[in-house]
Parts: C-alpha cells; sequence; structure tokens
C-alpha cells in the first residue's frame, strides 16, 4: 500500500465485508496512458465496486458510476474528505441501492443512482446524460428500468432485489 489512508478505510470497512481477500493495486495508468502510483482496492470485480486513494483524495467506483472525495480546495490537513468516503462505503455496503435507467427507443439516455434508507431516497450520483442519442431519434418511445442491489455479507456479494420496468 502506498497510502495510510488505505488501511485506515479498510479497517473502517472491516464489520461489513471480508477485507481479507480484495485485490489492491499500487501502480496504475490514468486516461491517457501515464504511470502514476496509487492504491485502487478491488472490492467486488463483478460489480466493478472499488475505491482509489491518491494523496488527497479518494474516488470510490461502483457499478457504472463513480464519486470523488478530496481535499484541494482545503488545507492539506483537513481529512474529512476520509470520512465521507468510508461513509458512502459503508452505505454502499449497508443499504439497497437503486439504479434508475431511461431510455429513448432502444438507446440508454440517462441512468441515476439512489440509496434507499428506510423508504426514503438519497440520490448518490448526478445525471449521468448521454445527450447524443436525444439526436438519433426525437420520436423514440421513452421507458425506464429500475434495479435494486443489495450487498448479501454471506455470499459476499451484491444481489439483485428487483427489476422494475416501465
Amino acid at each position: 500500500m502506498n497510502y495510510e489512508t488505505t488501511k485506515q478505510v479498510l479497517e473502517k470497512l472491516k464489520p461489513y465485508i471480508d477485507t481479507e481477500q480484495i485485490n489492491i493495486l499500487t501502480e496504475n495508468t490514468d486516461w491517457k496512458g501515464k504511470k502514476y502510483n496509487s492504491d485502487l482496492v478491488k472490492l467486488d470485480e463483478k460489480h466493478d465496486v472499488s475505491f482509489e486513494v491518491t494523496e488527497r483524495s479518494i474516488i470510490v467506483f461502483y457499478f457504472t458510476d463513480h464519486e470523488h472525495f478530496d481535499n484541494f480546495t482545503s488545507e492539506e490537513d483537513d481529512v474529512e474528505y476520509i470520512d465521507w468516503a468510508i461513509e458512502f462505503l459503508i452505505n454502499l455496503f449497508t443499504l439497497p441501492i437503486r439504479h434508475v435507467e431511461k431510455y429513448k427507443g432502444k438507446k440508454l439516455s440517462s441512468e441515476k443512482y439512489y440509496f434507499i434508507n428506510n423508504d426514503f431516497e438519497e440520490c448518490t450520483s448526478g445525471i449521468i446524460s448521454y445527450g447524443c442519442v436525444r439526436l438519433i431519434n426525437p420520436f423514440a418511445k421513452r421507458s425506464y428500468k429500475s434495479e435494486t442491489w443489495k450487498y448479501d455479507a454471506e455470499a459476499k456479494m451484491f444481489v439483485n432485489d428487483a427489476i422494475i420496468t416501465k
């Protein structure tokens, strides 16, 4: 591990997931192909659930989305972003998460994720829109697909509770 923060996050996740059998990559490549050091921790490879720790940030990847937690705009010793990332990860492994996809015709036009907490849905991401779809066929029928996922600690994986199509 390159960063002490990685160890801190894994310690907080121990009550919720098995942190012994995870894969940690310490040398990674950015989208331009440039190599850099970070701790990329793969928690559930099947559903692309992982987190990456760099010097002043944590990025949590889940399903087809991700969330950034950092302190680039505050003091260097401000570590509140670490607590936010840990809270997000704990919610990911303890609360159901709903994934709503919106289609125009057969093309995916947008998607969104929600944590479900006592019948209250809290959005976990911004709307991911695929703007070019609107230009393809403006008369296509709109439809929605909703899936609810929950982490099963015994099976050590996310399971699908329900799929609803409208």
